[in-house]
């Protein structure tokens, strides 16, 4: 008997063949029989998978363990119109633009349908990796009806699972958050990532949740610049005397530092000249909000410019970045539709997506992309909502190339 592993889509499943299979795997000069409903090819298609599909039935036979990495490493395509297999889900190169501006992808986060899919982050994130993206990103939502993890937990379940990739966070709204603590999560999350953490931090767009956490809604300004002095100083100063509005301490140490110096990379998020200025004065890069359009960045972007001119800071020191909500593929109603149902849900107006998002086909999605390189981005946060195995291959394979 003879097993056959199919992929479709993201699922893969085991299939028992009959005994007459065996020939068409070796490239025999007989037509293959339909299975699971893709055509019979001759052999000379099927033999230029063979080996590889033999060693895939094996290892799901011998080494049931083993059955993502099947999975994902050997996935079965419909062949295409032309004959010729699918190369799609077979690239190994690492992703590359000819621009030079770094793509890292947003890991799932936010479940309309009400689970969490764990295994799905995991293949994605060892999946992001092996394509060479710059960083994985997750976003920071404490309280809601959509099912989100906490930021920094999920980064070191995924830091775990990779080993070269960056994580970062995209933001966390640090006023929500004790100082103290953030610190201590922060530089663990450095050390058990082994310094690949960048930390983006911001105010946030509204206080509406600041009761719920025993804040005063006033001088939340104030409030959020005080607490990056805080972390800054336990990550860097042996003992911490600090004597402030909302904090003080005396004598306080925090341990392990982390494992990058003198901490990690600070991106702040927050589209205002104040929000820009602070980024500028204090952090290490600025992000652009998902919640703006490509001709808000390029408005943004030049005010930026201004600033980091009046501060007399190097921009080649300081990481400009954006993130864009996009759904790839030919049917622009169906993509946006989708997008609809999880912006609704996240953000809880569906009508926000229709002003957000990009859709398109991956030629149209790498012409808006460019359009932000163009712009003065630098890196580029890209965040599809479904499907988001598929996009990760068609933004390697189609999309990076061409920006």
């Amino acid at each position: 008997m003879i097993y056959l592993v199919v992929y479709e889509g993201d699922k893969a499943s085991v299939s028992l063949l009959w005994g007459g299979l065996l020939p068409w795997f070796w490239g025999a000069r007989s037509t293959s029989p339909s299975v699971n409903g893709v055509d019979g090819q001759k052999s000379s298609l099927a033999a230029s998978y063979g080996q590889q599909y033999w060693h895939a039935i094996m290892n799901s036979l011998y080494h049931p363990t083993r059955s993502e990495e099947v999975k994902g490493v050997l996935p079965f395509k419909r062949p295409s119109a032309s004959g010729r297999p699918a190369q799609r889900g077979h690239k190994e190169a690492p992703i590359r633009t000819k621009s030079g501006v770094k793509l890292g992808i947003a890991l799932p986060q936010g479940f309309p349908e009400g689970n969490v899919d764990m295994d799905l982050i995991r293949r994605f994130a060892a999946r992001s990796e092996a394509l060479e993206y710059s960083d994985l990103w997750v976003s920071d939502q404490v309280i809601g009806k959509l099912p989100i993890l906490e930021t920094t937990t999920q980064l070191a379940y995924v830091a775990a699972l990779t080993s070269k990739i960056r994580i970062g966070t995209s933001v966390i709204v640090s006023n929500l958050h004790q100082p103290l603590q953030l610190a201590k999560s922060l530089s663990s999350l450095d050390n058990l990532s082994g310094g690949r953490l960048t930390v983006g931090l911001g105010l946030g767009t509204t206080t509406k949740a600041y009761p719920a956490f025993g804040l005063d809604p006033e001088h939340r300004a104030s409030r959020f610049m005080e607490g990056v002095q805080i972390m800054k100083a336990l990550w860097t100063q042996s003992s911490v005397d600090f004597d402030g509005t909302f904090a003080q301490l005396e004598d306080i140490s925090m341990e392990p530092k982390p494992v990058q110096r003198p901490h990690p990379p600070l991106w702040f998020g927050g589209r205002v000249p104040d929000a820009m200025r602070r980024a500028i004065r204090h952090g290490d890069g600025w992000m652009g909000a998902g919640s703006n359009t490509n001709e808000g960045f390029l408005k943004e972007h030049t005010e930026l410019q201004g600033i980091l001119a009046e501060e007399g800071r190097d921009p080649a020191t300081f990481a400009v970045s954006k993130r864009v909500y996009l759904a790839i593929g030919s049917d622009d109603a169906s993509s946006m539709a989708k997008l609809r149902t999880w912006i609704g849900a996240y953000y809880g107006n569906p009508d926000l997506a229709d002003r957000w998002c990009i859709v398109g086909t991956a030629p149209v999605i790498a012409e808006k992309l460019s359009e932000l390189v163009e712009a003065g981005a630098t890196h580029l946060m890209l965040n599809p909502v479904f499907d988001e195995i598929e996009h990760l291959e068609i933004i390697a394979e189609e999309i990076a190339p061409l920006i």
